[in-house]
């Protein structure tokens, strides 16, 4: 074949293009034969392309969700309070995480585990330098609040682990 001919090549091997494109995604996967399961791709009714995909999203929707109420309510303090600047800290444990990473499974999934200590870290600072005293702020609301975004974080984590292990 000198040239890829993507309609040839579906006519001779059976492959799809997405079956070309999880090739390259996990080049350690054993590409199967038409008609039959690859080794490791189904982990309880779950592929390996379906929990990437499901672990970016919800990475992308736990950052995206983290942006938003620090911009309607603020998570810490009242709104505009400086301290929840620092949460563009754990988005930047994320971002620079999956960089390094190459968005590759594995990796991802440390980065994940990475952002939600980061998280876990802005929540200790705060009670450690009295944002608990302000008083729309209690030791309850922050540590909840921060929990259930580590709580995100840690399943975007599992997700991406899932994905790397098939």
């Amino acid at each position: 074949m000198d040239r890829l001919d993507a309609p040839k090549l579906r006519l001779r091997l059976g492959w799809r293009l997405n079956d070309l494109l999880c090739i390259v995604t996990y080049p350690g996967a054993r590409p199967a034969c038409p008609g039959e399961h690859p080794p490791n791709t189904e982990v309880t009714g779950m592929t390996i392309t379906k929990a990437y995909r499901l672990a970016v999203g919800a990475s992308i929707a736990t950052a995206l969700l983290l942006l938003w109420i620090i911009g309607a309510v603020g998570l810490i303090g009242v709104e505009g309070d400086p301290f929840d600047r620092l949460y563009g800290g754990v988005l930047a444990v994320g971002i620079i995480g999956a960089l390094i990473a190459r968005f590759r499974p594995r990796g991802m999934a440390r980065a994940m585990v990475a952002t939600a200590a980061a998280q876990t870290l802005v929540c200790v600072i705060a009670l450690i330098i009295g944002k608990q005293h302000v008083p729309v702020s209690s030791v309850l609301e922050i540590v909840l609040l921060n929990g259930f975004y580590v709580v995100l974080w840690i399943g975007s984590a599992w997700l991406f682990r899932k994905a790397a292990t098939g």
